[in-house]
């Protein structure tokens, strides 16, 4: 049978309004979406600081991803909360992304990761009476020097410290002396009180924290790293698309065009590095 004219342009024209359709929807979901974020005490990435009357959410990290998501048209809303938390929400999908993150295999196994936007690297501190306690040329010295001292360690729950610190922790020779904290300002001040011997933490929040506390000759930071790698977004599988890491990524790019991402990171990072300079002196 033959089809008339006339048809063929009605079926041409819903042909097209529905391609429309499902472009339109395709790019609204890319662009203009709010995402449920979260955050915790992670001077200076994330933390809260008094403006006036008010108390207001800053930091690297919540700077930095505010920025990018607003290059693709979308927002984020934060709430405070613990980092297990964060990723156990993660996984089921009551929140859609976490910023400060390293990739793991793990972690894959429930979200997408952005392009690194930063990298981090993780030392060990104890009270500066201590400092003399672990020689050690390298990682694996460090490790057995730290196992064989019997000193108690502070690590904060959910947090990846590396494979090697992973190891460490999960070996039953040193269960009884790992304790898990909710943040590393805990951690600073459970060493200050003797509760425990040193802790693990990205060395800029150890500089900030112990800088804003006035404690920076108080404590001591290992000469050898403890773990160095990129840090990415977290967008949950179960929330988002990959087209929202994709526009992440381009509005990473056009941050970086911009010099803006240059800004924010000289601008929380700068006073920090300044601190440890002085407390190194």
């Amino acid at each position: 049978m033959r089809t008339l004219p006339g048809i063929r342009c009605l079926l041409s024209l819903v042909v097209s309004v529905l391609a429309l359709a499902t472009t339109t929807a395709q790019e609204a979901q890319e662009k203009g979406r709010e995402f449920r974020g979260g955050w915790y005490r992670w001077d200076p990435y994330q933390f809260e600081e008094n403006r006036g009357p008010l108390r207001e959410l800053r930091g690297l990290d919540i700077q930095m991803v505010t920025r990018i998501l607003a290059e693709t048209g979308s927002t984020v809303s934060y709430e405070q909360i613990d980092w297990g938390e964060h990723q156990e929400q993660i996984r089921s999908g009551e929140r859609d992304i976490a910023a400060g993150a390293y990739k793991t295999a793990e972690r894959e196994e429930y979200a997408w990761f952005s392009h690194p936007y930063r990298t981090e690297t993780d030392v060990l501190v104890t009270r500066r009476a201590d400092q003399d306690r672990l020689p050690a040329s390298n990682l694996k010295e460090l490790l057995a020097a730290l196992s064989a001292s019997g000193m108690r360690v502070g690590l904060v729950g959910g947090f990846f410290y590396g494979p090697e610190v992973k190891a460490f922790a999960l070996d039953p020779v040193n269960a009884d002396r790992i304790f898990y904290a909710d943040t590393d300002n805990t951690n600073l001040s459970r060493l200050l009180k003797g509760e425990i011997d040193a802790f693990i933490a990205d060395r800029l929040v150890v500089a900030a924290v112990a800088w804003r506390a006035g404690v920076q000759r108080q404590i001591s930071e290992h000469k050898i790293p403890v773990f160095a790698a990129d840090i990415h977004v977290m967008f949950g599988k179960k929330s988002t698309t990959l087209r929202d890491v994709e526009a992440f990524n381009r509005g990473l790019q056009q941050l970086k065009a911009s010099g803006e991402y240059d800004r924010i990171l000289r601008h929380y990072a700068m006073p920090v590095l300044l601190a440890i300079t002085v407390q190194s002196a």
